[in-house]
């Protein structure tokens, strides 16, 4: 399996949230293969909150959820 880790984020957990989607997945750093499954985690810290993305793929499908987290009042 891929993972793409941008921002500050552990691949533990990164690795920990793929196998509750894809149950025995192997993760090396040689995955390269265009169909294998795939997940991209990018997290922003922003002047007015945070970002956080996660992509999920598996050569057929593409599913991405964002959640934005705004720490100023107001918001």
């Amino acid at each position: 399996m891929r993972i793409h880790i941008e921002g500050n984020v552990s691949s533990y957990y990164v690795q920990t949230l793929c196998l509750v989607f894809y149950p025995g997945a192997k993760f090396t750093q040689q995955e390269q293969q265009d169909n294998a499954p795939g997940a991209t985690v990018v997290v922003e810290e922003l002047t007015w909150g945070a970002r956080a993305a996660v992509t999920l793929e598996d050569g057929k499908r593409k599913v991405t959820e964002v959640v934005e987290q705004n720490n100023v009042e107001g918001y």
